[in-house]
């Protein structure tokens, strides 16, 4: 995935391509991987709060309402971690 492990790069493009393709379940855990071994990247925080409450909304219409609470939580401590930007260039471009 990475040239360089432990760079959040790689999952960070992996888990962009997947909201752009509105698979969001499958972007969550490259975008979550990508804020653990960098904090501070506020397009993939942005990436990540969007693909939780996706992912969410797809959970409570299956009705598996608590589920979608879990992660419309994760969305707001991930919201709460530091500043969110859909502004500006997404890492590696």
């Amino acid at each position: 995935m990475d040239r360089e492990p432990g760079s959040p790069e790689g999952p960070a493009r992996l888990g962009m391509i997947r909201v752009d393709q509105q698979r969001y379940g499958e972007a969550i855990p490259y975008l979550s991987l990508a804020l653990a071994r960098k904090g501070n990247l506020p397009e993939v925080r942005a990436d990540l709060i969007t693909a939780l409450g996706e992912r969410a909304d797809d959970l409570e219409r299956e009705g598996r309402v608590g589920e979608a609470e879990r992660l419309r939580k994760a969305a707001a401590e991930v919201r709460a971690q530091g500043p969110v930007s859909t502004a500006g260039t997404r890492p590696g471009t």
